[in-house]
This record gives C-alpha cells, sequence and structure tokens, in this order.
C-alpha cells in the first residue's frame, strides 16, 4: 500500500477515534454518572437509572467492568480511559470489518457504505417499519446491532456483543459523522485490500505510542502491562512475509515434494540455486504442519501462510470445500499480548477463508479460528472469584490452577516468553509425588489413569467455559470475564506445550516491564535486554528438530559485541543460519531500528552438512524499492546470474570473526586478516573508555569561562568528548568543571569514573558515534568520556602509527565489517594489525605527523580553537606582506584549496603504505576497500565549512577578522602578536616571554620597535633581548585602546561607538583609508553600522556554538545597542551601561525632539513634523530599553 493510501488511512483513523471516544466519554457520564476522571455518582442518586431497568442493568455492567480492571492495578481514572478507548476501538473495529465484508460481497446486502441509505438498511425498515419509526435514528442502531449478532455466529470475537465495551453505542449524529468519514472518496479503495484494517490498528494506536514514549522518557522500561504492547506494534511489509514464508514454509513443502509442487512457481521469494540438490523429507500429511506466530499482530505472516496451505491440500486431493476449515483448525496458531490484535487476526484469517470459499464456489463453513488464536493475559485478578472457582474442584486441580495463576500474572507483559508449559508439568509431577503419598482410596485410580493426567489441561478449560456460561445465564459479568479469562489462560498453555515445523514473527524489539525482565533474566541466557533475543530463544524451544525460524530482527544483534554470546550459544550451538537478508532503516512504519530478517534451521548438524546460507544486503536501496530489490535478487538466484548484493556464506567462518559477527559481506582477504593477525590491542595500542558524565552542566566551551582558570590542577580541565568528522586534527574547544580533582562531578549521583589512571594522558581520540572512525590527536591534560574514547600506544613513539592506521582507509574498511555506528573500545580492541615492518610504519607515522600538522596550521586562524594565533586573513597578511583586502581572501581561500589538496595526497600516500604493511597487493581487494569507504566525508582542512560555497567562505574570512578586531578593543585578543592578551596595566598591555616572536624577528633584522608606553613595560622583553638591542629600539604606543569595562554602543557620533574604533583599527592595520569601504562593499551591506547592528551579533551566536561572548542589547528597531564583553561583566556593568550610556542618550534624543517640536506647529506634514513622529517612536523605544537594561540590572 502506498505511503500517500496509508496517511489517508491514518488521518481518517485518528479523527474517528476523538469523535468517538468524545462520544463515549459524554455518554458515559451523562447517562452513567462515571466521570473521566473515575468518579462515579451512585445509581440510587441517578433517577434516570433508578426509572429505567435496561439503563441500571448496564450501569452495574459498566461498574464491573471498571472494577476487574481496577483489580489489574489501574487507578479509578485509568479503568474509565480504559473503557473509553476501548468502547471506541471496539465500535471503529467493527464499522471496518462490515466495510470490508461488503466489498468483498460477503454481506447479502450493503450495511455501512451508504449509511442510513445503505441497501440492507432500508430492507430492514420496510420488514420492520413501526419498531423504525419508534426510534429517533430510524431504527439504524438497532439494525446494526442485529448485524453484529449475526457475524458473531462466525466471527464471535470480533462482533460478540457479550462484552462490556459494547454497551455504548454512538449517538446518532455522531455514528453520521463517523460513516461520512469512512465513506468518504478517497478511502474507497482500501477496504479491498486485506491489510487495511491492520493499519487501522496501527494508527488508532498512534496517540498512546506517543503518550507511552513521553512517559519513558528518563525511564528504560515501560512501566505498565498496557505500555508493552503499543509500543511494540510496527507493521510487517508484505514482501517481508513472503520472504520469510515462502523459504520456511514453502521450502519445506518443495522439499517434501519436490519440483512436482506448485509452490516451486508461485512462491516467488522462494531461494534456490539451478543446482542445488534438494533434501528430502518425510512425506506428511499438510494437516500435521504447524505454523506459530508467536507476537502474532494482526497476523501477516498467518494470512500468506494460508494461501501456501490451501496449495498442500489441493495437491494431497483435498475436497476445497473442506480446506479453509481444516487450515483453520489444524494449521496456523498465533499469540499476542493486546486482545484487539488477536482479533484482528482471527478475522483477517476469516477473510482469506471466505474468499477462498467463494472463489471455489464452496459453502461458508470457515468460522473464526478462535482456539488457535489466543492473548497472553493474566488469569483473572478477582482473587475472591477464583477461590469460588476451585472450591468445588479436586485437590489436583485446585493445585495445578494455582501454579499456572501466579504465573500467568506476567502474561500481557511476557507473553511467549513466558514458559508456563514448564510450570504446568512441574505441578502436575508435583501431585502426581503428592498423590503417591496420600492413603486415599482413589489414589490408586488416579496415578494409573494416564488418561487423567494428559486430559487435566482440556479438563480445567471445560470447567472455565461451564463457569462462563452459568454466569451468562445469570447475567453476572464479573463472573463472564474471570471465567473468559481463565479459559483463556488454559488455551494459551495449550499453544504453548504444541511443537511447531515452522516458526515467523516480527517480535518486539524493545523492552517490557521490570517484573517481565526479572523473570526473562532468569529463564534466558544471553537475551542482553533485547525481547527480540529472547524471542529467538524461545522459539528454537517451540520448533521441532529441522524445523524453521523466520524473523525480522534489528540488524544490532548481528554485529554488535554485546550480542556476541547470543550469537554463539543461542544462534549458531543450536541452529544453521539458511538466509539473511539487511534490509537498512524506515523499513517498519515509525521504528528506528535497522532492520534485516534471518531464517533459522534447528539442529545440531553434521560436519559435511551444508554451511552455505543465502545473505543479500540492500540496506542502500530506496525504501519504496526494497521490495523489488530483494525480488530481483531472488530471481538472479534462481536463474544462476551473479548478483553484487548476494553472498553466499560460510556460517563456520562467523566463529572466526571478531565477536562471532554474522560478517557475510566481509570479503576473504579481510577474513583473512583475523585469522592470522593479532590484535592491535595485543600489539600496539588498548582503547579505553572514559568517564559517564551525564549532567551537561559540567561541560563549557573554553570561552565560557576566563583563559587563565583552564588547566591542569585549575577549576577547568580540558575535555575530549568526541565530535564531528575530522581525521588527525580536532579543533580544542571543550573543558569540563574539575575544580579540586573534579569533586563536584565525582559526587554526583550519575557520574560513573572509568580507567582513572589513564586521563590526563596523551593518546589516540576518537569519537564513539560515526558511520566511519576518525582519530585525532589528543595531547595530555585532557578528561575524556564514554563519547571520546581514547587509545593509548604501548610505546609513546607509537602515537603517530596509531593516528595514521585508524585513519586509514583499509583499517575504516575492516572496521565497519563487525562494528556499527558505536566505535565501542571492545570493537577497536579487536582491529587486526600486523607484526612489525619498520619501514611501512615509519612512512604511516610521517604521513599522519604530517597530515596533523596541516590541520592544526589551518586551525591556528579559528578564534573558538584553544589554540589561537590570528585570524586568517592578518595570518595571510603577514605571511605575504600584502594588504588588498580581495587579494588576501583569494589567498586565504588558495591556502585552504591547497591544504585539502596536500591531506587527499597525503590519505592516498597513507592508504598505500598501510596497504603494504598489510600484504594487500591484489587491485581488485583494493578497490573493495576503497569502495566501502566511498560514502564517507571528506577529510579537509576546515571542517565547520563543509559543503559551504566559495563565496560564504570568503565572508566569513571578513566577518572573523571582524570578530578578531572586536575582541581587540574589548581586551580579548594581543592585536600585535594575536592568541589571547594575557595581563594589562590600565589597558595597556605587558608583553610576556611567550608572545615576543615577532619583535624578535625584528631585532634580527635591526628594526625593533618595542611595545609599551613606559620603561616598566619592558622589563619582560630584557630576558629575551640583549640591552642594546633595547636601547635602540624605537618605542611606539600599543595601537588599541582597550575597553577595560567591557562596553561600547553602537551610536555614531558616541566616543565608544564600536563602529567607530572598529574602523579605526580596520585603518591600522590596512593603511589604505577607503578599507571600510572595502569591507562594506565585501559584505553587502549598506555600511558597518547596519552590519554591527543586524548581522554581526548572529554570525558571533553561530561561530561560538550559541554561547556568545559578546551581548548585544538593542532596541527593537536596532537603531541603537549596547555591547557588552561577557568577561568583564561585574555587578555594576548594567547599571554603568544605563547611567553613562542610555539615560544621557534619552535625554539627548528628548532634547532634540522638543526642539523639532517647536518648529511644526504650524506645519503638520512638513519635514521637521515627519522627523520629530520618528523621534517620537524612536523616544518610545529608548525607554522600552532603558526600563529592561534596568531590569537586568535589578535581577
Amino acid at each position: 500500500m502506498e505511503k500517500e493510501t496509508r496517511n489517508r488511512i491514518r488521518n481518517t483513523v485518528l479523527e474517528v477515534r476523538r469523535l468517538l471516544e468524545s462520544d463515549v466519554a459524554d455518554q458515559l457520564e451523562g447517562v452513567y454518572g462515571i466521570a473521566r476522571s473515575g468518579k462515579a455518582q451512585s445509581p440510587q442518586a441517578m433517577p434516570t437509572l433508578q426509572e429505567d431497568p435496561v439503563l441500571r442493568y448496564r450501569r452495574g455492567q459498566i461498574d464491573a467492568a471498571l472494577k476487574h480492571d481496577r483489580d489489574t492495578g489501574l487507578s479509578s481514572k485509568e479503568s474509565v480511559a480504559r473503557f473509553i478507548h476501548e468502547t471506541t476501538y471496539t465500535v471503529l473495529n467493527r464499522l471496518v470489518a462490515v466495510r470490508m465484508l461488503e466489498v468483498r460481497g460477503l454481506l447479502r446486502r450493503e450495511a455501512v457504505a451508504e449509511g442510513h441509505g445503505s441497501a440492507g438498511f432500508k430492507d430492514f425498515q420496510k420488514v420492520c417499519p413501526q419498531v423504525c419509526q419508534a426510534r429517533p435514528d430510524g431504527g439504524y442502531q438497532l439494525f446494526l446491532e442485529l448485524l453484529f449478532d449475526e457475524l458473531a455466529a462466525s466471527i464471535r470475537p470480533l462482533f460478540d456483543r457479550g462484552g462490556p465495551h459494547s454497551i455504548i453505542f454512538p449517538s446518532w449524529k455522531k455514528l453520521e459523522q463517523v460513516l461520512a468519514r469512512l465513506n468518504d472518496s478517497d478511502l474507497a479503495s482500501v477496504w479491498a485490500a486485506d491489510e487495511t484494517i491492520g493499519w487501522v490498528y496501527q494508527y488508532f494506536n498512534i496517540p498512546d505510542r506517543e503518550a507511552v514514549r513521553q512517559q519513558m522518557k528518563g525511564r528504560q522500561l515501560p512501566q505498565k502491562s498496557q505500555d508493552v504492547a503499543v509500543i511494540n506494534q510496527f507493521y510487517t511489509p508484505r514482501y517481508i512475509v513472503e520472504f520469510l514464508v515462502d523459504n520456511t514454509l514453502g521450502r519445506l513443502w518443495l522439499e517434501t515434494c519436490g519440483d512436482e509442487t506448485r509452490l516451486a512457481e508461485s512462491c516467488r521469494m522462494l531461494v534456490r540455486r539451478p543446482d542445488e540438490p534438494l533434501r528430502h523429507r518425510e512425506l506428511k500429511d499438510p494437516q500435521e504442519i504447524k505454523v506459530l506466530d508467536p507476537a502474532v499482530g494482526s497476523g501477516h505472516f498467518l494470512h500468506y501462510a494460508f494461501d501456501l496451505l490451501t496449495i498442500m491440500y489441493e495437491e494431497r486431493g483435498y475436497d476445497p470445500a473442506e480446506i479453509p476449515a481444516l487450515i483453520l483448525d489444524n494449521n496456523l496458531f498465533g499469540i499476542d499480548i493486546d486482545p484487539r490484535a488477536v482479533q484482528l487476526a482471527a478475522f483477517t484469517l476469516y477473510l482469506r477463508a471466505r474468499a477462498y470459499e467463494q472463489a471455489h464456489g464452496a459453502p461458508a463453513r470457515a468460522r473464526l479460528p478462535t482456539a488457535n488464536l489466543v492473548v497472553a493475559e493474566p488469569m483473572p485478578g478477582d482473587k475472591r472469584l477464583f477461590e469460588e472457582f476451585v472450591a468445588d474442584q479436586l485437590q489436583v486441580v485446585q493445585n495445578v490452577c494455582r501454579r499456572v495463576w501466579d504465573l500467568l500474572a506476567l502474561a500481557a507483559e511476557a507473553g511467549s516468553l513466558l514458559k508456563v508449559e514448564m510450570a504446568f508439568d512441574e505441578a502436575i509431577i508435583a501431585e502426581q509425588a503428592r498423590l503417591a503419598k496420600e492413603p486415599l482410596l482413589d489414589t490408586e485410580k488416579l496415578l494409573d489413569d494416564a488418561t487423567f493426567w494428559d486430559e487435566l489441561e482440556g479438563r480445567i478449560v471445560g470447567l472455565f467455559h461451564d463457569y462462563y456460561r452459568r454466569a451468562l445465564a445469570q447475567a453476572d459479568v464479573s463472573r463472564a470475564l474471570f471465567a473468559t479469562e481463565g479459559e483463556q489462560g488454559f488455551r494459551f498453555l495449550d499453544l504453548l506445550r504444541q511443537d511447531y515445523d515452522v516458526v515467523l514473527m516480527n517480535p518486539p524489539f524493545t523492552r517490557t516491564t521490570q517484573k517481565a525482565n526479572s523473570y526473562i533474566n532468569k529463564h534466558y541466557d544471553y537475551w542482553h535486554s533485547s525481547l527480540l533475543c529472547a524471542f529467538v530463544n524461545r522459539a528454537l524451544t517451540f520448533v521441532r528438530r529441522e524445523g524453521s525460524i523466520g524473523s525480522v530482527l534489528d540488524r544490532s544483534v548481528l554485529i554488535k559485541s554485546s550480542y556476541k554470546k547470543f550469537r554463539d550459544s543461542v544462534v549458531l550451538q543450536n541452529s544453521r543460519l539458511t538466509h539473511l537478508v539487511d534490509l537498512g532503516w524506515d523499513v517498519l512504519d515509525d521504528a528506528n531500528v535497522e532492520v534485516s530478517t534471518f531464517i533459522l534451521e534447528k539442529g545440531i548438524f553434521a560436519p559435511q552438512a551444508d554451511t552455505l546460507a543465502w545473505c543479500v544486503d540492500i540496506t542502500d536501496e530506496d525504501v519504496c524499492k526494497k521490495h523489488t530489490a530483494l525480488a530481483e535478487n531472488v530471481e538472479r538466484t534462481i536463474t544462476g546470474l551473479n548478483s553484487p548484493k548476494v553472498y553466499w556464506a560460510d556460517t563456520d567462518d562467523f566463529r572466526r570473526l571478531p565477536n562471532y559477527v554474522f560478517g557475510y559481506y566481509i570479503p576473504s582477504f579481510v577474513r583473512t586478516l583475523f585469522t592470522k593477525l593479532p590484535a592491535i590491542s595485543e600489539i600496539l595500542s588498548r582503547a579505553v573508555q572514559g568517564h559517564a558524565i551525564k549532567v551537561d552542566n559540567f561541560y563549557r566551551y573554553f570561552w565560557e569561562v576566563k583563559r587563565d582558570i583552564i588547566g591542569m590542577g585549575l577549576d577547568y580541565a580540558l575535555l575530549y568528548n568526541g565530535g564531528p568528522y575530522s581525521k588527525y586534527y580536532l579543533p580544542e574547544r571543550q573543558i569540563i568543571y574539575w575544580k579540586k580533582d573534579g569533586a563536584a562531578v565525582r559526587e554526583h549521583p550519575s557520574t560513573v569514573l572509568r580507567n582513572k589512571g589513564y586521563h590526563f594522558r596523551p593518546g589516540v581520540g576518537y569519537g564513539k558515534r560515526g558511520t566511519f572512525i576518525d582519530a585525532h590527536m589528543l595531547g595530555s591534560g585532557h578528561i575524556f568520556t564514554v563519547e571520546g574514547l581514547v587509545s593509548f600506544p604501548h610505546e609513546a613513539l607509537d602515537r603517530w602509527l596509531v593516528l595514521g592506521l585508524l585513519n586509514s582507509s583499509l583499517c575504516q574498511m575492516v572496521l565497519n565489517t563487525y562494528c556499527g555506528q558505536h566505535k565501542h573500545v571492545g570493537y577497536v580492541n579487536l582491529l587486526p594489525v600486523p607484526e612489525k615492518k619498520e619501514a611501512e610504519e615509519k612512512s604511516i607515522a610521517q604521513l599522519a605527523h604530517e597530515a596533523y600538522w596541516l590541520k592544526a596550521q589551518w586551525y591556528l586562524g579559528d578564534e573558538t580553537n584553544l589554540v589561537f594565533d590570528k585570524p586568517w586573513l592578518l595570518r595571510e597578511m603577514e605571511r605575504s606582506q600584502l594588504e588588498d583586502l580581495s587579494r588576501l581572501v583569494d589567498m586565504c581561500i588558495d591556502q585552504e584549496n591547497f591544504t585539502n589538496e596536500r591531506l587527499q595526497s597525503l590519505e592516498d600516500r597513507l592508504d598505500e603504505a598501510v596497504f603494504r604493511l598489510y600484504g594487500i597487493e591484489e587491485e581488485s581487494d583494493r578497490a573493495q576497500v576503497m569502495a566501502a569507504v566511498e560514502d564517507r566525508p571528506e577529510d579537509i582542512a576546515w571542517i565547520e565549512q563543509r559543503g559551504a560555497t566559495v563565496s560564504q567562505r570568503r565572508h566569513h574570512h571578513v566577518q572573523a577578522l571582524l570578530s578578531f578586531l572586536v575582541g581587540c578593543l574589548f581586551g580579548r585578543w594581543d592585536y600585535v602578536n594575536g592568541s589571547f592578551l594575557h595581563e594589562t596595566i590600565e589597558g595597556i598591555p605587558i608583553l610576556k616571554r611567550a608572545k615576543v616572536r615577532d619583535l624578535t624577528s625584528a631585532i634580527r633584522a635591526k628594526e625593533a620597535e618595542v611595545i609599551g608606553g613606559q620603561d616598566a613595560l619592558v622589563f619582560p622583553i630584557q630576558e629575551l633581548l640583549p640591552t642594546d638591542a633595547i636601547n635602540q629600539a624605537r618605542f611606539i604606543e600599543y595601537p588599541v585602546k582597550i575597553l577595560s569595562d567591557g562596553i561600547a554602543v553602537v551610536d555614531p557620533g558616541h566616543p565608544r561607538n564600536l563602529v567607530t574604533l572598529v574602523k579605526d583599527l580596520l585603518e591600522t592595520t590596512f593603511t589604505q583609508a577607503s578599507i571600510a569601504e572595502t569591507v562594506v562593499n565585501f559584505l553587502g551591506v549598506s555600511s558597518l553600522d547596519e552590519y554591527f547592528s543586524r548581522r554581526f551579533f548572529d554570525f558571533h551566536i553561530d561561530v561560538y556554538q550559541k554561547k556568545p561572548i559578546y551581548w548585544q542589547l538593542t532596541t527593537p528597531s536596532k537603531g541603537y545597542s549596547l555591547w557588552l564583553y561577557y568577561h568583564a561583566l561585574g555587578p555594576e556593568t548594567l547599571y554603568t551601561a544605563v547611567r553613562e550610556y542610555v539615560t544621557p542618550k534619552i535625554e539627548f534624543e528628548e532634547g532634540r525632539l522638543k526642539e523639532l517640536q517647536a518648529k511644526f506647529d504650524q506645519v503638520k506634514e512638513s519635514g521637521p513634523a515627519r522627523e520629530a513622529r520618528r523621534l517620537e517612536k524612536q523616544q518610545f523605544s529608548f525607554s522600552h530599553f532603558e526600563a529592561q537594561a534596568s531590569w537586568y540590572h535589578r535581577g
């Protein structure tokens, strides 16, 4: 079904749900006195109930149903919400089912297709005119109720009106609205598709699923059993169903009958090599074949299996009139924790059966398969009724029922994973042992009566059924519900005790409740908190030897290291993988999971057994084309044609791969590396995990704090937390609060400290998350985390070698063969590495070193890098001695391009050196490596500008220059020597030893200039420069007057006007007088005033990761701005800004306003008049601005 069509169904279902829920809630409160809050009026206090015995009886039924839900642990409010929810779904489900029956010709006359005008209803009105005329809706409700009762004879779970959720029927007005939406012409085509009712079920649950996900935020587990069902409902696409059924059930029949069966042609997804010898299976009667779906949902696997089974029966000569009923009675079984899902599965199977009967002209004999499709739900919660039920039973029955009762408490949360059959068998053994010791007259008889024990389960089901009939006769809703669920529990047990030839499933991928988790932990080895793994384990107990399991699964189960023992001990030791399809993302509607499917054959196989599995990778296909791609690859295999997507994998090789990964796609030359070479952690370098620090408050960017409190032993330490894709070098930006050796971090309850002894040591870092690993040289002084991992070479000199290896195409490709997007240390430590080859290793280290320095030099021009010198433009100016802005920008672009080209050349040479190190000489092998990494991001010098146009980069260079000049004005940057300006006296810099490299160059050229205004400021240079050089040097003043209070304005004519100050610095830097105009033209603005009023803050906040250090406070019109430097802020800063800047500005403008007002009293539309009105608006804007600034100061 196309997505557009599904969206129409989705929108209709959600709208109908809203209409019906509102109507049911209104009737529940208005007629029966029960509010959504859970509060209920006493029936005795409601005259309408006292006067109408029918309404009074229905109120009693509703009360019993609500109490039944409260007994399961729901609150009064929750039980009312559930009643409304289930009543709404029941109504919608029945109307949809009737609509689907209509279009298939399974109703004599239409009932809902035309609503009140449907032909069937018109006939009813003719037959019962008086009854219809007496009703407000013309008898339509009665007509539908009678129709439901008629349909219940063959489709009881869906149409039986004996349950409490049939009590409230929609009001006529709302029913008209609902039918109008269901009968909309846009939906006319959907009712003929069997899958429609499944999509209705899926979309009806969207609000519930979102609500549960919101509730689970911050928690890992759902809280209630109902939540488990809601969050695990995902529609299985038809092509996946066909593939799994064809290659399990279809394959079984093919191996039974050989090429004579029609299934060889009709199963289009059945994989078979042209020369494949078929294994012969013993001939079975079709009635003996059993298929189970332990998480049946709406039954898609069973529907398609029905189609295949009809062919099997036909080929064995069965009468077509008998086939549908035989299939429903003998072959298809399903279990689910959601009663509504089981209803749907039964209904759609019924549709399949009736369609077959119609096609063959057979009478309608098929009935809904109620016994073989069961709900896994707890035994009834009312202990009083349970004791009443068992009171008159044999002690054996009492004890067995109690044992099963206790275990079934988890049924709605664990479903098919509950091993109730084991508890039942243990209870019988215990009873047999007890009876052997009892001196009762009938003991011998019971012990010798094998029939009694064999039929005990059926006897108990019969007892529940008798109890149900008595409850109905007494009109006792509570007892009827108790009996229904009790009988259901033992039918559930019956399905768990059987053996199956085929198990098919799309099991839940998420987690269940804490109680169920504890049970699964106890009874399932190596499930690793994945319900999927537990279901595969369980399926292996359901299926007969040489039976097949076909399952949808999360691909991470096939590759993640945490599932290593599951793959080994559960899958490989107990079964044989025969088929595997990697499908990729977005396959299951609304499921954020990378999907695969596999087929297992149960058994321990002889060494000579066929261990080849058919595997296909269509992850890169568009989601709308995956079904076609899978079918095409099956067809190519059948016809003997090769496909680059298809692999025949020897499953024995999986045991030789890291973590037993199901790496069918791993080339043979890579598999050889794993078998012959040691792991990197053994001979070269070991990666370790860092601290788990979940509280973001401890993290900062370095510019958020003062520079002099960053470093080992200070308030903040450098932080390595991973980052964007950037090989060799990553800009230094993040820090972490680490005062007193990280005391606050260590003491926080969410913190988990790991590998304490490795922190602050130099190593090779890499981010955990990413499609491809990218490693960076990491200096000393860093704290690292669970996101930023670090590999520590055994020998310090090997850091450059490790850096080169991890960034090589070969190692990126090899790592991805057994690792997903999370590059945990366990994966990286398994990377195979050759023994020492000195020449190649030296070459790799040198190439990595050069690549690192290329990037490190480039990032000296980025002021958001802790290791910053000057912006790119000024660095290029110093190098070239040119002052033409446009030419300098071009040179920056050229330098960037040159660096990128050089990086690419180094990457090619490094790959060649690594290939030589590993001995990979075949061009085809090398080509496979390069093909595997072709989608990785390009490694470039300036990672923040990845994807940016040349024009965007040119603009960035000019804006970075202006940002640097602003920083110089505020005393952040050293205008002369670059980088941080560490100390000043009265705004004049003190030059430190590390800050005189430009002066030393000047001294060598005999042209020294000593910066400073007095002799006292020269002394630091004496440590480096000879006395005569200092004496001969010409003194100049520091060219920047630092705004030490951290305040500037954008206000023409003001001495602190930021625009004027920047313009002056531009002219100092570039001797040409027109430089400001050049900058303005370059940026495409009208003036520097416009840029600093409207553009600069946006640039700044973007570059500084939304953590600005220059704050713009501006009027709404942006005609006036205050600029504040974050690190100069003090308690009086805003007060000073208002007193010395804003208030004088307001007073000045008020004076201008008065002057102009005096000039236009006579001429209302004169120029002065318009100017005065403008000033009035501006005056209001200033007053508002002043009030805001004062409020911030007080705050």
